[in-house]
């Protein structure tokens, strides 16, 4: 069960999987905009912004913890221009692999240290 949870609630997600869920959730959203102009507007609306605030939620700010910038970036997802900036600069940003240099205990994630040869950074 705690599988299920992760996949549908994720902590991190990486950018193969945060393109997938962006996609799965706009092709959703789309579905029922296009479906509301044919019908009255109090039946689709809840479902909409059910799915917008998933996306937020479980899909962007994922992806921003994944790359370790602040959460109050989930806030410029809201501007129309500087959301989809964003958006592009979280799909192609690496993830950051490395547990933090000031835990003092095991990374509850499981990432280990990677250790570089000398001379590569």
């Amino acid at each position: 069960m705690s599988e299920f949870v992760d996949f549908i609630f994720p902590q991190r997600l990486h950018r193969v999987a945060y393109f997938f869920r962006g996609i799965t959730v706009e092709i959703i959203t789309a579905y029922f905009c296009t479906y509301s102009r044919t019908n009255d507007f109090r039946y689709w609306w809840i479902p909409v912004i059910a799915f917008l605030v998933y996306e937020l939620c479980f899909v962007i700010l994922p992806r921003i913890r994944d790359v370790e910038m602040s959460g109050w970036w989930l806030l410029a997802v809201l501007l129309p221009i500087v959301g989809s900036v964003l958006g592009i600069i979280l799909l192609f940003r690496r993830p950051v692999l490395l547990s933090h240099p000031k835990s003092t205990e095991a990374d509850p994630l499981g990432y280990q240290q990677i250790a570089f040869p000398s001379g590569i950074s």
